[in-house]
Parts: structure tokens; sequence; C-alpha cells
């Protein structure tokens, strides 16, 4: 700002005959605009200052208790490097842990780029009842089940999983 006013004031004395005078007026036109935009940050900062929090209010509150029924998933954190060595071993890379009890547990990629998504478990039977199909329709042909025993790893195509599901 000031050095809009220190060239308004060059203008203003250099202005023999008004040759400066659109210089000028220029000049003022930026200098307005200038406290314009300061005077509506301005505005805007006191608006944000004035923002309050409510209170947090509880609308509700419960209490979990374990049911003594396995659940056929497990802990994708205490396989990770078995499922890790094992895609290697498959030719698969970028094996990434997802979170715990999504959908998936891995996702690891073929060569070819596609990805195959992995659910862990150390019982096929248990998670062969619990697997809801409605959940992985639109990606049911890329889900594969790992049953881990003994740190090694059996393959089950998800497909197969649901379909050996309706014959039971």
């Amino acid at each position: 700002m000031e050095t809009l006013q220190e060239r308004l004031q060059k203008y203003q004395e250099e202005n023999v005959g008004g040759k400066n005078s659109a210089l000028i007026n220029q000049t003022y036109a930026q200098i307005d605009e200038m406290e314009d935009r300061s005077k509506e940050r301005l505005n805007a900062i006191d608006r944000e200052r004035s923002i309050q929090l409510k209170p947090v209010k509880r609308i509700a509150q419960f209490k979990v208790k374990p049911t003594n029924v396995e659940c056929g998933r497990v802990i994708s954190d205490d396989y990770l490097h078995v499922i890790e060595e094992y895609e290697l071993s498959q030719g698969r890379m970028n094996v990434r842990k997802q979170p715990s009890y999504g959908l998936i547990d891995f996702i690891s990629e073929e060569i070819d780029g596609e990805s195959r998504l992995i659910i862990v478990t150390n019982d096929i039977n248990q998670i062969q009842r619990q697997l809801v199909e409605e959940d992985y329709e639109a990606i049911k042909s890329k889900v594969y089940v790992y049953e881990i025993v003994d740190n090694k790893v059996r393959e089950h195509h998800f497909i197969r999983i649901v379909q050996q599901k309706l014959l039971l």
C-alpha cells in the first residue's frame, strides 16, 4: 500500500498540464481495491473468530458383550508376514494390509496389474457360514480366501466357497 501511495505522490508531483491524470486515477482505483480486499479479509477473520463449537451431546451408549461364537476372521496383522511371503512366492507383489475386519484383509497385485483381494481365516468352514455374498457382489471375482493352517496358506476362490455354501 505504501508503494501505491508513493507512486500516487510521484504522479501528482509530475502532473504538469494534467498529463498524468489517467495514471493518478488508476492508482486511486488500485488503492480503493486494495482497501476493499483488506476490509473483506478482516471481516472473514472476525467471522472465523466468532465460530463456536457446540458441546458434544451423547445420544446413545452401547456396551459390547462377547457372544463366545467363533467368527472365522483373524487379526490380519498376525499373518502379514505369512501372506507377504506366500504372495511373493506366487509372483504377486505390492501386498498391502487393509484396516482390520473390513470386507478384505489384504490386496496384492498380479504381474499384469490385476488386483487380488484377500480374506484371511483359520477356519474355512466358519467363514463359509458367515460370509454374506451380497456384500462382495461387485468384487467377488477378485476375492480369495486364504486359510492359514500351521503358517501354510490354502487358497480358496470366493466364488467356489459361495457355490459350496449353496450345496450345504
